[in-house]
């Protein structure tokens, strides 16, 4: 555990990352204007009640996320989870420039860890994609930016662990031969796609009652 004025230092170079990355584009200076802008792109297309909810789960979780400083001194970000096995709060942790390339590539939903099956011992951290109605996508293909035919793996086998280093490729898209496994999306495309709609339809009170982007 990390002790007062090494969470603030982490703290204040998250800040410094966010001004520089997002001063521009959408006048923010902070992490905490950065996930109010959040709360706004997220929401902007829901009716309030359904706003509300997402801002009580996906923006809720965002703001229990911490900063830490690694040995190499790198910025990570650890974003809380529940084992819906244990009922344990668990940590997905990477460092804090990919959590913002995840997010900015439109997979700005709540991280949760998925169980493919009862029959799976280690679960995989997923995210909720924009307008997916529930629909899951692996965190770590979205990190290694995976095509249709490639699995994304991780090196020491810990599905928290979702440093870049530790997130690798199988597979290659480009021919039948070299294809595994069963993907058959180019993930992070997909997500940019659906944050793309969900623009569009800003200031619509989109009331569908199913579960959106939480």
């Amino acid at each position: 555990m990390q002790n007062t004025p090494q969470r603030e230092f982490a703290r204040a170079k998250a800040d410094a990352l966010i001004a520089q990355r997002f001063k521009a584009p959408y006048g923010v200076s902070t992490l905490d204007e950065y996930l109010e802008y959040l709360d706004r792109r997220t929401t902007a297309h829901l009716a309030p009640h359904l706003a509300s909810r997402v801002h009580r789960t996906a923006g809720a979780q965002r703001r229990k996320a911490s900063q830490i400083i690694a040995d190499n001194g790198s910025l990570l970000h650890k974003i809380p989870m529940n084992d819906p096995r244990t009922g344990q709060t668990v940590y997905a942790v990477t460092e804090f420039h990919i959590w913002l390339d995840v997010l900015e590539s439109g997979a700005d939903g709540a991280w949760v860890y998925n169980h493919k099956s009862s029959h799976h011992r280690v679960g995989q951290v997923c995210v909720k994609v924009p307008l997916g109605m529930g629909r899951l996508a692996a965190i770590a293909r979205i990190i290694a930016n995976a095509k249709h035919g490639q699995q994304a793996r991780l090196h020491d086998h810990n599905p928290f662990n979702l440093c870049r280093e530790n997130v690798y490729l199988i597979g290659n898209p480009k021919g039948p031969e070299g294809r595994v496994g069963r993907a058959k999306t180019d993930t992070r495309a997909e997500a940019q796609k659906a944050a793309e709609l969900r623009a569009k339809l800003a200031g619509r009170n989109y009331d569908h009652g199913g579960d959106e982007s939480e």
